[in-house]
């Protein structure tokens, strides 16, 4: 546990540095000043100002606008690392010298960045420090997931010992599934030191995560619930999850947590509806890096239609090419690791065939690991039924589920549908509130009345057009919250199509049903009011500047025309709006406490079950199995013994002997398929 929180101090402090570097490299290279920076970070340029307590601040910057918060600059500074550490494994070993050269750059960012980082402040710092001591011992302990014994460990040894080697899937295909995670994991191993090989990553990960998804805790000091928060409460979920397997280096996990990031930032943008691209542009760049994680999140690159669409609105070619070429940079060096170790461009995806390497995998090898993968997910094994319609194997699979996950699915089935029409409605909605309101605006901006300027409210209403429609800025765009639920339904249905393994997409299962039940209770569709002095649509600055205040009534006047508004039909709507919005609040917060008081004494019983009194200093490590060494051209290999899993040990290993020659007299040569070899 020790040396857990230890390695968390040293990734959170590189991760900082990197991160702010590189946002504010990305910011100068775009051109926004300093005007804009503030502007976009401290609410001018929103439609609804910044919160002012601090917990809600976080969810959008540090306080007063100095900046991103850390989880942020972290997240950001992960992916600069996760894509230093590639690039790295390129030249060779990830170890000691590319630990060095990743001070370097921290030292670098920290001087270019000196004034900045002088006025950043951390917010809440003992209660990160708290739970950075909760995942550590997490992460130092628990379940070594059944793939880090057959592949991670030995993917992430080659990364540390030679960085890669062509045709290395040869020697075993799953070595071929590429996962910028297994660099991330190298970089931070500190196997150079002689020790074990640390694995460490995924756990802080899901403690920044944990961090972000704690916010949804300000709704029990008063704040509305949004629809973040119900894509926080799914974090959470996951997080008591795999509490007890975060210790292992699974590119599941760093996918999924990845992707709850993902959305729950992007959530909170739309929510505060923020006007500058510059956040959207950097979570799209997260999601290119989450694709590296694991290539079956491709459809959460969806979240770039929002960044793309504004500059493409306002003509900023320049940062539109700037974050499409930094895109391409993250991808560049985990495509170029495919192709070096396969073969191919998307192994084991072989539609696309661009290559012809002498260490290419055959492609009916390829097509046959593809199609194992396919129904290893529809639960069965009979490669031979690859072909089968969903019909036939979807009744088997779904009973084969969790009672929780078969209840996460029924909910995912209902979201479609429901989704669509709530759009629909939300759509029109909109579309009727703007139409009314810009047919007011049309009207004189202000008239003399007997009692002074009459405002277009007012003058719409003594028209006979009805009361006033109010639009809720405090929600996001019916447009905005589509995309999220449409990027979440599209990747639900990709990996339903493809191999439907809970654990490959267990983010888009549970996000999809947390998301859609946030809709139903958080969604507020416009009211009629008839007082223009409430929250109206229309800007009380162009009233004002088109006359002088109203002169105010008498008071006997004003009882009167309160009483009249009090017993009108508009009032009545309002306070039964104002009741069902209470209601609603309430079963929120009954929802959001039940779940997360169930989950804690469920998790707290499981670990008190499991406790063991050991791992206070050091990780528990990879497991260590029995194995059979073998030669291949004068070079000593192993497979195991018994079963298929090698561990990290015997290096290199593979579950069984492996068909291959050797392309030169260095394993850094790498392989070449040999079906005659014995």
């Amino acid at each position: 546990m020790t040396s857990v929180f230890l390695i968390f101090i040293y990734m959170a402090v590189t991760t900082f540095l990197l991160g702010f570097g590189s946002l504010s490299l990305l910011r100068r290279l775009t051109g926004e000043t300093k005007a804009e920076k503030a502007a976009a970070e401290c609410g001018q340029g929103r439609e609804t100002p910044c919160p002012a307590d601090g917990a809600a601040q976080t969810a959008c910057g540090t306080a007063h606008g100095v900046g991103p918060d850390g989880i942020a600059l972290c997240m950001a500074g992960l992916v600069t690392a996760t894509v230093y550490a590639q690039f790295f494994s390129l030249l060779g070993g990830v170890g000691l010298a590319a630990n060095a050269g990743l001070i370097a750059l921290c030292a670098l960012s920290a001087l270019c960045c000196r004034r900045e980082l002088a006025a950043f402040r951390f917010l809440k710092p003992a209660v990160l420090l708290l739970l950075a001591l909760l995942f550590a011992y997490g992460t130092s302990r628990g379940y070594i997931h059944y793939d880090s014994d057959l592949y991670h460990a030995q993917s992430i040894r080659w990364i540390e010992t030679y960085g890669i080697a062509p045709g290395l899937a040869n020697l075993h295909t799953r070595l071929g599934y590429n996962s910028s995670a297994f660099a991330l994991s190298a970089l931070y191993s500190f196997a150079f030191l002689g020790g074990q090989s640390y694995h460490a990553c995924a756990g802080f990960l899901a403690l920044l995560v944990a961090a972000e998804s704690l916010k949804l805790l300000r709704i029990f000091r008063g704040a509305a619930p949004a629809l973040s928060d119900f894509a926080r409460l799914g974090a959470l979920y996951y997080l008591f999850t795999i509490f007890d397997e975060m210790v292992s280096p699974a590119s599941d996990y760093f996918m999924v947590l990845g992707a709850f990031y993902l959305i729950i930032r992007f959530l909170a943008l739309i929510e505060r509806r923020e006007h500058s691209y510059f956040p959207y542009a950097a979570l799209a760049m997260l999601a290119v890096c989450i694709v590296t994680f694991k290539l079956s999140a491709v459809c959460l690159l969806l979240v770039a239609v929002k960044p793309v669409g504004m500059l493409l609105k306002k003509r900023r070619f320049g940062p539109f090419f700037l974050f499409l070429a930094t895109a391409l940079l993250i991808a560049a060096p985990f495509l170029i690791r495919n192709v070096i170790l396969t073969g191919w461009l998307f192994y084991p995806m072989t539609a696309i065939d661009l290559f012809s390497f002498d260490w290419k995998v055959p492609q009916g090898v390829a097509d046959a690991d593809a199609r194992e993968i396919a129904v290893w997910g529809r639960g069965y094994t009979d490669v031979s039924l690859y072909g089968a319609p969903v019909s036939y194997w979807v009744r088997g699979w779904f009973l084969g589920q969790g009672t929780t996950d078969k209840l996460f699915l029924l909910l995912d089935l209902a979201a479609i549908p429901g989704s669509v029409l709530w759009f629909l409605a939300a759509l029109r909605s909109e579309r009727r509130t703007r139409s009314v309101n810009r047919n007011a605006l049309r009207m004189t901006a202000a008239e003399t009345g007997p009692e002074g300027p009459i405002s277009p409210v007012q003058r719409h209403e003594q028209e006979g057009h009805g009361a006033s429609v109010t639009e809720d800025t405090s929600l996001p765009s019916a447009t905005d919250t589509a995309l999220v639920m449409g990027t979440l339904l599209c990747s639900l249905s990709f990996w339903f199509l493809n191999a439907p393994l809970i654990r490959y997409g267990c983010v888009y299962v549970y996000l999809s049903a947390f998301v859609f039940i946030g809709l139903l209770l958080t969604w507020r569709f416009p009211c009629a009011q008839q007082n223009s002095a409430q929250k109206a649509v229309w800007p009380e600055a162009a009233f004002r500047q088109a006359g002088e205040q109203r002169t105010s009534r008498s008071e006997a006047d004003s009882r009167k025309a309160d009483t009249q508004q009090t017993n009108s039909p508009a009032a009545s709507r309002k306070t039964a709006a104002s009741l069902l919005q209470t209601a609603r609040r309430g079963v929120c917060l009954a929802f959001f406490l039940l779940f997360l008081v169930y989950k804690l004494l469920a998790t707290g019983a499981e670990q008190l079950g499991q406790f063991e009194n050991a791992y206070w200093i050091f990780q528990k490590d990879y497991n260590h199995y029995e194995v059979v060494p073998y030669e291949i051209d004068g070079h000593t290999f192993y497979y195991a013994g018994s079963g298929d899993q090698t561990g990290y040990d015997a290096f290199p290993s593979s579950p069984t002997p492996a068909r291959i020659r050797m392309r030169g007299e260095s394993l850094r040569n790498g392989f070449v398929y040999d079906e005659a070899h014995e």
